[in-house]
């Protein structure tokens, strides 16, 4: 039984020591809200470099829009925050 836990110790050291080594001290920069007055468009929007809550929020959906159309309908579409984030109304007209 002995010999088999100094067989393993070598390998839970390393496991132990490369979970050390490889770990990232730096914070990753989870959240990048893009930077769409920036002229410096490689690859897309570089991220702004500071954010605050009105960047993930938006009122687009909840002011009242026209339905008298073809279809008595309107669909509004609000992109918001990181990552594609959508969200979407719609608004039927009554029955006339």
């Amino acid at each position: 039984m002995m010999s088999r836990v100094l067989e393993l110790l070598p390998f839970l050291v390393l496991g132990l020591f490369l979970g050390i080594v490889a770990a990232d001290p730096d914070m990753l920069q989870d959240v990048c809200v893009a930077d769409l007055s920036s002229a410096v468009k490689v690859n897309g929007f570089p991220c702004k470099a500071t954010f605050n809550a009105s960047d993930f929020s938006t009122d687009v959906i909840a002011k009242p829009g026209p339905t008298n159309n073809t279809m008595g309908s309107l669909v509004t579409g609000a992109n918001v925050g990181t990552k594609e984030v959508e969200k979407i109304k719609s608004r039927l007209a009554p029955k006339k």
